[in-house]
């Protein structure tokens, strides 16, 4: 992984990254945001909804181990053969 020089460095670089991806988004009209396209795994709207769970996720990682306690993964709860519920 690599070594930020300063906390700054670390800040701008996740700031350049979020503007990067987010301005994939940019030509996206509000009616194509469920659009599936061949050979994509993810409409646009559920490309987003993945990121800010993963982004979640890693915060809670995140406060759990700071607070002392055994980070789990997967998260405890998560069944892999019990798809998520829908709507």
């Amino acid at each position: 992984m690599k070594k930020y020089e300063s906390k700054q460095e670390l800040i701008n670089t996740i700031k350049n990254t979020l503007n990067s991806y987010l301005s994939e988004f940019d030509d996206i009209l509000e009616n194509e945001k469920n659009r599936v396209i061949i050979g994509v795994d993810k409409t646009p709207a559920q490309n987003i909804s993945y990121q800010l769970g993963w982004v979640s996720l890693l915060l809670d990682w995140e406060k759990n181990e700071n607070a002392g306690h055994e980070v789990s993964m997967p998260k405890v709860g998560f069944d892999i053969l019990t798809p998520p519920k829908r709507g």
